[in-house]
């Protein structure tokens, strides 16, 4: 069965969706990383320097 021809626009709309669903997806795998490695650290080395950590990464608190 042929598929219909997609319009122009509607190509370059679906492809910068799916562009923002791969750039989302990775800064969320980033997140989920970020988030293990302050929970290792708070256990490790305490709340206060795990925050202390995270801030000199640069990441919001």
């Amino acid at each position: 069965m042929p598929l219909q021809e997609i319009k122009t626009q509607a190509q370059l709309e679906i492809a910068k969706k799916v562009r923002e669903s791969f750039a989302l997806h990775n800064q969320s795998e980033r997140l989920v990383n970020l988030a293990k490695a302050v929970v290792e650290y708070a256990i490790e080395k305490g709340e206060e320097n795990a925050i202390k950590w995270l801030k000199k990464k640069g990441e919001e608190c």
